[in-house]
């Protein structure tokens, strides 16, 4: 859950999270939240008209696929294709003009404009690719074993602080064990 910085959203990543024992599935999506007009005193009228779901089916902007998303468990055929109900959001960070949603699973950030012409829609997916870490798993310092190991980030928890007039995200990258630290710039 995030809030816009000047109040007007409320961001709701809802995790639609994957699992094989239920025969139907729900799909991640993230609750826009319209907060303009509201107070405290008033707070608990808000109504559905208030609330938007971006989802990663009908809430792509135009040109925005799925294509390159990790896609975790295999469908029917057996391949690894980009699936709307495979997509998890996890976390999501706004400022006032994007929201930034972590997708734990797929190992991607999505982006989500909140004005303009493509509002409430998911604008782009970064795909985060695999790191490089060296692995030292001895308690010598000397002779120590240097192994190389290639993962996946993985995003959980994100972040974002502006600074020189350009966005930065921070993510706590978990690496999750069902599937795979650092900054990087925002789109």
């Amino acid at each position: 859950m995030s809030f816009a910085p000047d109040g007007s959203r409320l961001l709701v990543a809802n995790e639609g999270e994957f699992i094989s024992t239920t025969a139907t599935q729900r799909a991640g999506s993230v609750s826009v939240i319209n907060l303009n007009g509201a107070t405290l005193a008033n707070l608990g009228s808000l109504t559905n008209a208030a609330v938007t779901d971006v989802n990663f089916t009908n809430g792509l902007a135009t040109g925005i696929a799925l294509d390159g998303v990790r896609n975790a468990r295999l469908d029917t055929l057996n391949v690894k294709s980009p699936n709307a109900l495979d997509v998890e959001p996890e976390y999501v960070t706004t400022t006032n003009g994007r929201a930034y949603v972590s997708l734990q699973e797929g190992n991607a950030i999505a982006v989500i404009d909140l004005i303009g012409p493509n509002s409430n829609q998911v604008t782009a997916i970064h795909t985060l690719g695999t790191i490089t870490v060296t692995n030292d798993a001895s308690d010598r310092e000397e002779n120590a074993l240097n192994d190389t190991v290639k993962g996946m980030p993985m995003p959980d928890t994100i972040a974002n602080f502006s600074r020189g007039g350009r966005t930065y995200l921070l993510t706590a990258d978990e690496g999750d064990a069902r599937y795979g630290r650092w900054r990087r710039k925002a789109p």
